[in-house]
Parts: C-alpha cells; structure tokens; sequence
C-alpha cells in the first residue's frame, strides 16, 4: 500500500492526472453516508417490527379462548425467533461505528509513518502531515499543502478484531481506488495500517509482514 509520496513513483498510473488535483467539494450524499442511512432504517424497521410482534404475542397469549390462538401463536413465535436477533444485532453495530467515527472527528498530527518495518526518520517532514476527518471524509495533507493531499470516504466496521475501516479513494494518486484497512481508536490517539500488495485487510499492526507495502501511520489529536 503506497501512500507515503516519499517513497512512492510521482507517475501516475493510467491516463494522466495531476498529483496536485484540488480535491472538489461533493454536495450529493457520499457512498457511506447512503449505506449508513440504510442500514439505520432496517435497524429501525427491525427494531419496530419487533415491538409489533412481542405486543401480537402478549395478546395472543391474554385470551385463552381465542379460536386462532393455537395456530397464532407458534408462526408468531418463530416470526420472532428470526427477527429478534438481527434486530438487536444491527443497531449495536451501527451506534458503536457512529460512535469511534464522532470521535476521529477533528485534526490529527503524524507521530510516525512506518513501512516495511522502516520508520520514517526525516521528522520534521513527517510532523507537518495533517490528517482532517469530517463525517466521513479522510483527508491527508503533505507540507501543509492543499493540494499535496489524499482524500477518501471511510467506513467504519468496529465489530471486527482488529476494527476495520475501509478507504474509498477520491483524490491523490490512488484515486479510484479501495483499500481494506484496520484501524485503532484510544482517546486521543490513532493508528491505522494499510495493506500490502496483495490488497488483503491486515490483521496486525506489524508494517513489516506481508509481500511488501504494508503502511502504518500512527497519529495525536492536535491540540490548540
């Protein structure tokens, strides 16, 4: 995974494109952000229909002479069976990635920048990187530059071990593409590694296992 532009080739894969792109502002809905309203939904309709059938089976079970209690009762049961543990299953997950997602919100400075095992040893280049997450825009800047940057929509999957995040790249020379990540929340520090070149999601923060590339930054919250 290339992205420290130290040690990466400035050509551009395909057809031409400037590094120096300005990164243009969306005012559509992102990928993520349509997901995530999705998944909310079906988390409440889940959730509602839950109630519903919980109400139907108290009911049910209240009149003992009802003529379709027999019959009622187990489809009902079953409905629920079902349902229930999507219903509670769904929300959790949802409210735990809103949750690490609100608070990677802000600006983070670079501690260190590894790969291959290898730390960056040119600090003060490495100390003027600034990562800025908004909602669900990632966005990296080189040299305190705008326009030396890489930009992508994350997405936050906390249920995995480690916590995933996957990259949709929308600026930079790796725009277009996507790169499972894993990442690390711990108050006012954050980590994340990239994969190698074999595109597959890590499942350590060893930069130094793998076929190669492997990068992993990690990071403080800036403070005033």
């Amino acid at each position: 995974m290339h992205l420290d532009t130290t040690t990466i080739s400035k050509e551009p894969k395909g057809s031409p494109q400037s590094e120096h792109q300005p990164l243009t502002p969306s005012l559509s809905p992102s990928e993520g952000e349509r997901e995530d309203l999705l998944l909310r939904r079906l988390a409440i309709n889940m959730t509602l229909l839950w109630s519903l059938l919980r109400e139907r089976m108290a009911a049910v079970s209240r009149c003992a002479e009802h003529p379709y209690r027999m019959k009622t009762l187990p489809l009902i049961a079953l409905i629920f069976a079902a349902f229930a543990p999507h219903a509670q299953a769904a929300a959790p997950n949802d409210d735990a990635s809103k949750q690490d997602l609100h608070a990677m919100q802000g600006t983070w400075t670079v501690v260190s920048s590894e790969q291959n095992g290898e730390k960056r040893t040119d600090l003060d280049a490495v100390r003027k990187m600034r990562l800025t997450i908004k909602n669900d825009q990632w966005t990296l800047e080189y040299h305190n530059n705008v326009n030396d940057q890489h930009a992508a929509t994350i997405k936050l999957d906390p249920a995995q071990n480690p916590k995933a995040i996957d990259f949709r790249f929308t600026n930079g020379l790796l725009s277009g593409e996507t790169s499972p990540a894993i990442y690390e929340l711990k108050g006012d520090h954050l980590k994340f590694c990239f994969p190698d070149e074999s595109k597959q999601r890590p499942k350590n923060f060893n930069s130094s296992e793998g076929p190669g590339g492997r990068w992993l930054l990690v990071l403080k919250r800036e403070t005033k």
